[in-house]
Parts: C-alpha cells; sequence; structure tokens
C-alpha cells in the first residue's frame, strides 16, 4: 500500500508516452503481417489463400483496433496527468492563501 498522496506527474508522462509508443509500433506489426501474409499466399495452393486472405484481414482488423484504443489509453493518461498537475497547482495555491490567512505565528 502506498503512503502518498498524488501522483508523480513525470512518472504517469512517461508511462502515457510509453504506452503511445507501443500503440504505434502496432501499426508496425500491421505492416508486417501483410508482408508474411502475402508471402504465405504465393507460397499456398489456391484452395488455401482465400482463408489466408481471410485471416490477413480479421488480424489487421484486431491490430487497428488494439492500436487505437491503445492511442485513446494513451491521451487519455495524458490528459488526466495534466489535470492532476493543474489541479495540485490550485491546490496548493489555496492551502497557501488560507495559510496566510490565519496569520499564525509560532515562537520558538
Amino acid at each position: 500500500m502506498y503512503d502518498e498522496v498524488g501522483v508523480n506527474p513525470i512518472q504517469a508522462m512517461s508511462k502515457a508516452e510509453q504506452a503511445e509508443a507501443l500503440s504505434e509500433a502496432m501499426l508496425l506489426l500491421g505492416t508486417d503481417l501483410e508482408e508474411i501474409a502475402s508471402t504465405l499466399v504465393s507460397a499456398v495452393s489456391e484452395h488455401v489463400s482465400p482463408a489466408m486472405s481471410d485471416y490477413e484481414a480479421d488480424t489487421l482488423e484486431h491490430i487497428d483496433r488494439v492500436s487505437r484504443n491503445g492511442m485513446t489509453l494513451a491521451q487519455e493518461v495524458q490528459g488526466a496527468v495534466s489535470t492532476v498537475v493543474t489541479t495540485d497547482a490550485e491546490s496548493a495555491e489555496l492551502y497557501q492563501g488560507s495559510m496566510n490567512a490565519l496569520d499564525i505565528r509560532i515562537n520558538f
């Protein structure tokens, strides 16, 4: 269990950037799959190639969906980090203003 409150914005943004990079890498998988499927279709019989084409289309659709979902997630995390930073700054200002308004003197 954590004993801290809040979010480390640097670490959170780093994780969001990593998620974005992974999502972009998923698009490259689609390109690789297209090349592999093309090679396989030319190597197999005409009875198998329609199934290969269907498999390729379905898989590319799934890769695209995963990539888009990953990008959306990364963008939402980045937005959340931005909101947390703004909220923390506003809270700090309110806290400091409240402390100043109390005008408490501390004697040592």
